[in-house]
């Protein structure tokens, strides 16, 4: 069980450090930024557990990675949703910036995994 909890904290704090970042960078700040912060802290544990036991299910393995990007769809309309809802005075389209956001901490999520590897 430890092992799911490392897995959890480190796919989140890297999460949050990239999107985060990239949200700073692009010009969001104070509530605009927390927002962001509680919607990944809401969003990426869901997909972390999903990964995490998927790859321990005998015959789920194969199909976790189509999944995972099924959910990281629904993820980038669910973050947009809320995002566009609460988010004030941000020049860029909320689900754009849920794209972009998702995209960054997906790609860089997937270069540590095969970095590690």
């Amino acid at each position: 069980m430890s092992e799911y909890f490392l897995s959890i904290s480190f796919s989140l704090s890297g999460t949050l450090a990239i999107e985060m970042t990239l949200a700073y960078l692009l010009g969001l700040r104070g509530r605009n930024l927390e927002t962001v912060f509680m919607v990944n802290c809401l969003t990426n544990p869901i997909l972390v557990t999903f990964m995490f036991w998927g790859l321990r299910v005998p015959g789920l393995r194969d199909w976790v990675d189509p999944i995972v990007v099924i959910l990281e769809d629904i993820v980038v309309f669910v973050e947009g949703a809320i995002y566009s809802r609460r988010l004030k005075n941000v020049r860029r389209d909320p689900y754009v910036l849920s794209l972009i956001l998702n995209a960054t901490s997906y790609g860089a999520g997937l270069a540590v995994n095969v970095l590690l590897r």
